[in-house]
């Protein structure tokens, strides 16, 4: 990648803003301070901004030639907690960061995704432990708590979209499923029993399906 070509993205990701993810943010943090609960809403209104928005990660080029054309290596910028936990640290806008980081002239700063960094943080050579939007401002964490929260509201709003289709492994079998079938085995006479068959999507199609042992219809007489 030439330096012109850095410089065009440079430039770009310098006019990224996030005024309402930024606004709810200061909710957030106001909350956090004062010690009083979140509104539902907010908290939807802030995962819901988080998932659109595009951050600014200050990285550090340590290769100017990626794999492919037009790629570079990059190295992310970190900070740690009092436990020495690394997080990643991402801006809502370079004003903020600004605030943040005095020496912006060595670092090079770089748009990035809700996805980008789950992908990053989903590694097994990642060592960090999430993200924190706006260090020493509002301050913002995402660690594996608050993702677990996002993963849920975002599978929960597919599921309601009809996006997501859930299959939960059950026990037994409800008696809606199993009465009208038994109805209709009544007039069968080549029916004396009948099985209910499982199948296990964990296993190969030769070993998914295995047969309950008791039937749960029995012709009698």
């Amino acid at each position: 990648m030439t330096q012109e070509q850095l410089n065009a993205i440079q430039e770009q990701t310098k006019k990224i803003t996030n005024p309402k993810l930024l606004e709810i943010m200061r909710k957030l943090k106001k909350a956090s301070e004062e010690k009083t609960n979140t509104t539902p809403q907010d908290q939807e209104d802030y995962i819901n901004n988080l998932m659109t928005a595009k951050l600014i990660a200050p990285v550090t080029i340590t290769d100017m030639t990626g794999e492919k054309d037009n790629q570079i290596k990059v190295q992310f910028s970190s900070l740690a907690n009092p436990q020495k936990e690394r997080y990643f640290m991402v801006f809502t806008d370079v004003e903020t960061l600004h605030k943040n980081i005095q020496d912006t002239d060595k670092i090079f700063l770089l748009a990035v995704t809700y996805k980008d960094l789950a992908v990053m943080l989903s590694s097994p050579n990642c060592a960090m432990k999430g993200f924190v939007i706006n260090p020493f401002t509002e301050n913002i964490i995402c660690g594996p708590q608050q993702s677990e929260v996002i993963a849920r509201y975002i599978n929960q709003k597919r599921f309601n979209n009809g996006e997501l289709t859930v299959i939960n492994e059950v026990t037994g079998v409800p008696e809606t499923v199993t009465k009208p079938i038994m109805t209709y085995f009544d007039g069968r006479r080549d029916v004396k029993k009948a099985y209910i068959m499982k199948m296990n999507f964990n296993q190969p199609a030769a070993k998914q399906a295995t047969k309950e042992k008791v039937p749960f219809y029995v012709k009698v007489g």
